[in-house]
Parts: structure tokens; sequence; C-alpha cells
């Protein structure tokens, strides 16, 4: 009877490590995915200026980095899967006209609030980590794909 609990203990820690293992794949999978420059082409309150806002992302660095069209700004981010969450998020405070101001404090702002993404054909979402609606998109820039 022993022999049969330590031999189900085994199989059990095996199975549980396999699965651990399949997540990590699946997470490192997805985080290469996100390596890469982008540029805003909606936000939550859509507004004229928000092209020219521009990112990169470094998952292996874990950093974001770019600019608003007016200030540069940068930060780090979480990820676990696809959950993902932006730290320590500052900006250069120059002024610029009052539309490029706007459209920065909603980009800041959505980061800020981001908490899990997808990615697809070189598209990227942001969802709200309150209750998933989507918040920011962005495409990412032909050039760093092929990288």
């Amino acid at each position: 009877m022993k022999q049969f609990a330590i031999f189900n203990l085994i199989i059990f820690s095996l199975l549980i490590c396999s699965c651990n293992g399949t997540k990590n794949k699946i997470g490192a999978a997805a985080v290469a995915d996100l390596e890469g420059s982008y540029t805003v082409t909606e936000s939550e309150e859509t507004t004229s200026k928000a092209e020219t806002i521009t990112f990169t992302l470094s998952p292996t660095k874990k950093t974001i980095k770019g600019t608003t069209g007016c200030n540069s700004f940068f930060g780090r981010f979480e990820i676990d899967v696809f959950a993902i969450n932006f730290l320590e998020i500052a900006a250069s405070e120059r002024y610029c006209s009052e539309p490029i101001m706007d459209a920065e404090r909603l980009f800041l702002n959505a980061l800020r609030q981001t908490g899990s993404y997808a990615i697809q054909d070189g598209k990227l979402t942001l969802y709200s980590k309150t209750d998933r609606s989507v918040i920011l998109k962005a495409i990412k820039d032909q050039s760093t794909e092929d990288n």
C-alpha cells in the first residue's frame, strides 16, 4: 500500500510539472510575439492625434518606451501568458497643443489601466483590468517583424 501511495505521488508530481512546462512554453511564445515597435491606431476615446503615438516593447528587458507625439515616455511591465501590467510609467514634461496633450493623457492612462492583451496578425489589442473592454489598439511596424 505504501508503494502504491508513493507511485501515485510521483505520477501526480510529473503531471503537475509537465503542465507548468507547457504553460511556460506558451508564455514564452506569446512574449516573443510582443517584441517590436507599434503605432497606436485607436484608443479608448479616439483622438485625431492618436496616430502620432508610437512605442517599443522589449519583453526580454520587460520595458516599454516611446513617444506620444509631444513627450517621450518609458516604463516597465510584468507579463504572465496573456496578462500584462504596465508599471512605473513616466514621461517628459514638455507642453504641446491641447489635442496632442489629450491623446497623450488618454494613452498613458490606458497603459496604467491595462490588464491583458491579444496579438494577432501584427495587431496588438490592450484590454482593461476591470471589465475587459478594449482600451487601445496598435499595429506592429513592419520593419520590426523581420528582426
